[in-house]
C-alpha cells in the first residue's frame, strides 16, 4: 500500500510525506501496466486536479453497443485522458472520447451535438474491449453501462511491453534529450512506434527548457515526434507538430516531411472524403511557407545588392578622395615660379610733363 500524507507547511505550502500518490486506476491491472509502459508519467500537481491527454490509441477502431438489444455502432477513438479529482486523490481515472461514423448511431448513444462524446472508461482489456459510461462514480458502474469491442488488427500500441533487459527505462527517469531520442530510435527500429512517442515528447520538453536553448535541437525533436505519429496514422497530430517545428526552425527537411505526410495520407486506406480537408490544409500551409521562403530570399538578395552598391559608392568616394589628396601633395611639392621682369612699353621712357602755362597775360609776359 502506498501511504500518502499531505500536511500544510509554513506559508500555506503543501508538504508531502510518504511518497507521491498512486497513478493506479479502476480500469484494470493489465490496462494500468500497459499505459505505464507506453505513456509518459502522470503529471501530478500538489495544488489542483490534473488531466493529461494521451494519444497512443488515437484513431483505433471500435464498435459500441448503446443498449442490450441495440445494434452495434462503429467508430474510432479520438483521445484518451487520465485525470484525478485533486491532490488528495488515492488514484486516477480515465476518459475516452469516441467519434461515431454516423449521426443516427451518435443519437442512440445520447450524443446530441456532433458525432463525438467523452465517456468514463470503466473497464478495458488492451486487446478485447471493455465498458464505458457517461459519468464517473459508483452508480455509473451499474447504470448507463455500455459495452465496446476493438475492431481490426491489434495496433502496435497494444503489443505486450518489453521485459527484462530489452525494456527501456521509464520515461520520467531519463534526464537528457539525447538519451530520450536514442531510446525512441531504438523502439522505432523494433517497430514499436507508440512506445517511442513519450520519449520523443520528453525530448521535446527537455530541449525547450534547456539553457542555452537550441532551436535546431528542439525542431529535430519535434520532427522525430511528427514522423512517429505519421507512422501511427495520427495525421492531424503529425501536421501540427511539423507546423510547430517550422516555426521553431524553418529547416528544408521539414518541408520534405510535410510533402511525404501528404503522400501517406493519400495512400491511407479509406482516405476518400475523410482526409481531404487535412490534405488541403497541409498543401496550403506548404505553399504559404514556400512563398514566404521565396519572399524572404528576395528580401535578402535585395539587402545584399543594396549593401554591395553602398560599399561600391564608399569605395569610389575613397578613391576620389585619395586622388584629390595626391594632387594636393604634388602641388605643394612643385618648385616656386620665377618672377618675370616687366618690360617697358614701346616708345621709350615717358617725357617729362610740360610746365604749366601762366594763367594770365601778365604772367605770360614775365
Amino acid at each position: 500500500m502506498n501511504l500518502h500524507i499531505m500536511v500544510m507547511g509554513p506559508g500555506g505550502h503543501v508538504m508531502h510525506m510518504g511518497g507521491p500518490p498512486s497513478d493506479k486506476s479502476p480500469v484494470g491491472h493489465e490496462f494500468n501496466e500497459h499505459m505505464r509502459e507506453v505513456c509518459a508519467e502522470f503529471p501530478y500537481c500538489p495544488h489542483q486536479p490534473v488531466s493529461s491527454e494521451v494519444d497512443v490509441w488515437n484513431g483505433r477502431r471500435l464498435r459500441v453497443k448503446p443498449s442490450a438489444s441495440g445494434a452495434w455502432c462503429e467508430g474510432q477513438v479520438v483521445s484518451l485522458a487520465q485525470y484525478n479529482m485533486g491532490p488528495f486523490s488515492s488514484g486516477t481515472r480515465w476518459k475516452i472520447r469516441i467519434k461515431l461514423d454516423n449521426a443516427r448511431a451518435a443519437k442512440d448513444l445520447g450524443i446530441r451535438s456532433g458525432k463525438e462524446k467523452s465517456f468514463e472508461l470503466c473497464r478495458c482489456n488492451v486487446n478485447g474491449g471493455g465498458t464505458i459510461s457517461e459519468n464517473a462514480g459508483l452508480a455509473s458502474q451499474v447504470l448507463g453501462l455500455r459495452s465496446f469491442e476493438w475492431l481490426g488488427d491489434e495496433p502496435i500500441a497494444a503489443r505486450e511491453p518489453l521485459q527484462g533487459e530489452a525494456a527501456p527505462p521509464r520515461v520520467g527517469t531519463v534526464t537528457t534529450a539525447g538519451e530520450c531520442c536514442c531510446i525512441g530510435e531504438e523502439l522505432e527500429r523494433r517497430e514499436r512506434y507508440a512506445e517511442a512517442v513519450p520519449y520523443y515528447e520528453r525530448a521535446s520538453r527537455l530541449c525547450k527548457a534547456a539553457r542555452p536553448y537550441s532551436a535546431h535541437e528542439h525542431a529535430t525533436a519535434l520532427g522525430n515526434l511528427a514522423l512517429v505519429h505519421k507512422r501511427l496514422a495520427h495525421f492531424e497530430k503529425a501536421l501540427k507538430l511539423n507546423e510547430e517545428s517550422i516555426k521553431v526552425d524553418p529547416h528544408p527537411t521539414v518541408f520534405d516531411n510535410i510533402a511525404t505526410l501528404i503522400e501517406s495520407i493519400e495512400a491511407w486506406n479509406g482516405t476518400a472524403g475523410t482526409h481531404t480537408k487535412l490534405i488541403d490544409r497541409a498543401q496550403k500551409f506548404l505553399t504559404a511557407r514556400e512563398e514566404e521562403a521565396l519572399e524572404q530570399e528576395a528580401r535578402e538578395q535585395a539587402a545584399e545588392q543594396a549593401a554591395a552598391r553602398k560599399a561600391e559608392k564608399e569605395a569610389q568616394k575613397k578613391t576620389a578622395g585619395a586622388a584629390k589628396a595626391g594632387k594636393g601633395a604634388q602641388k605643394k611639392a612643385a618648385p616656386p615660379k620665377k618672377e618675370i621682369e616687366k618690360k617697358p612699353k614701346k616708345g621709350g621712357a615717358k617725357k617729362p610733363a610740360a610746365a604749366a602755362k601762366p594763367a594770365t597775360r601778365a604772367a605770360r609776359k614775365k
